[in-house]
C-alpha cells in the first residue's frame, strides 16, 4: 500500500508538472496540401501530410507482453498500409524484434547502450524489449513511435532526413534535424492513437499516463538528439487531437517548437 500510495504521489507530481509546463502546441493549423504541391520524398512538403485521418480499429488482448505487442504491431500495419497505399506512398511492413534477451540485429547489438527501443532503417526493423511488468500502454506508445519511424521511411523522409544531415557540416543544424525527426514520429503515434481511442479503447487516464512518460523522456544533456520531454509529450498530443500526418510537419514547425 505504501508503494501504491507513493506511486500514485509521484504521478501525480508529474501530471503537476506537466500542466504547469504547458508545452507549446504545435503547428495544428497546418491543413492538407493540394495534390499539385506536394513533392514525394520531401521532408516539408511530403504527400503524407495531404493524407486523410487515419483510421482503424484494435481490441487490447489480455495477453503476455510479446503476444500483446504483436497484437498491438497488426493494428498499426492495417492502419498505416491503408492510409500510406491510399497515399500513394510505399506501404511495406516492418520487421518486428521483441526481445527478452540481448542479441545482434541488423543495425548491430541490442539492447543499444541509451535505448531498449529503436528503429533500424536496414531492414525496416522495429526493436523493443518485452517487459512483463511495464504498463501495456506505455509500451504501446513507445511501440507506436518506432512505427512512426517506420511511416517516416515509406514516406521517404528517413532517406530525406538523413541526406540532409550529410549535406550539413554544422553540428547544431544536425542535431536540429534529428530533433525534428523524432519529435514527427511522436505526433506520428498520437496519431494512431486518435485512430483507436474508443476501439482500444484509450480513457483519458490512459493518456495522460503517457503523456506523463513522454514528458519524463528527451534530452537531458548536451547531444540533444531528440527533443526535450514536454515537447516530445506536445508532438505526440498534437497528433492526438489532429487525428491526421498533415498536423505532425515538423519540419516546418518553429525551432522553438523542436528543440
Amino acid at each position: 500500500m505504501i508503494g501504491f500510495i507513493a506511486l500514485a504521489a509521484t504521478l501525480g507530481l508529474v501530471l503537476g508538472q506537466l500542466a504547469a509546463q504547458r508545452p507549446p502546441a504545435p503547428a495544428l493549423s497546418s491543413t492538407p496540401l493540394p495534390g499539385a504541391d506536394v513533392v514525394t520524398g520531401s521532408l516539408e512538403r511530403n504527400p503524407i501530410y495531404a493524407a486523410s485521418p487515419l483510421t482503424g480499429e484494435c481490441r487490447a488482448p489480455d495477453t503476455a507482453r510479446p503476444a500483446f505487442l504483436h497484437a498491438m504491431a497488426d493494428c498499426m500495419d492495417r492502419s498505416w498500409q491503408a492510409l500510406q497505399a491510399t497515399s500513394g506512398l510505399s506501404s511495406g511492413l516492418p520487421t518486428r524484434v521483441f526481445w527478452s534477451e540481448p542479441g545482434r540485429g541488423a543495425c548491430g547489438d541490442y539492447p543499444e547502450p541509451d535505448a531498449a527501443a529503436f528503429y533500424c532503417p536496414v531492414n525496416n526493423g522495429i526493436y523493443l524489449g518485452v517487459d512483463e511488468e511495464e504498463n501495456a500502454m506505455l509500451l504501446t506508445a513507445i511501440l507506436a513511435h518506432e512505427y512512426g519511424h517506420h511511416v517516416q521511411d515509406n514516406a521517404g523522409i528517413g532517406d530525406a532526413a538523413a541526406e540532409r544531415e550529410v549535406s550539413t557540416s554544422d553540428e547544431g543544424a544536425t542535431l536540429a534535424i534529428s530533433r525534428r525527426y523524432e519529435l514527427q514520429a511522436d505526433c506520428f503515434a498520437g496519431v494512431w492513437f486518435a485512430a483507436v481511442r474508443d476501439s482500444l479503447p484509450v480513457s483519458a487516464e490512459d493518456w495522460q499516463l503517457v503523456l506523463a512518460d513522454f514528458a519524463r523522456r528527451g534530452d537531458t544533456g548536451d547531444e540533444r538528439t531528440h527533443g526535450r520531454g514536454q515537447h516530445g509529450a506536445a508532438w505526440l498530443n498534437g497528433g492526438f487531437r489532429g487525428g491526421r500526418p498533415g498536423h505532425c510537419n515538423t519540419w516546418t514547425a518553429p525551432a522553438a517548437e523542436v528543440d
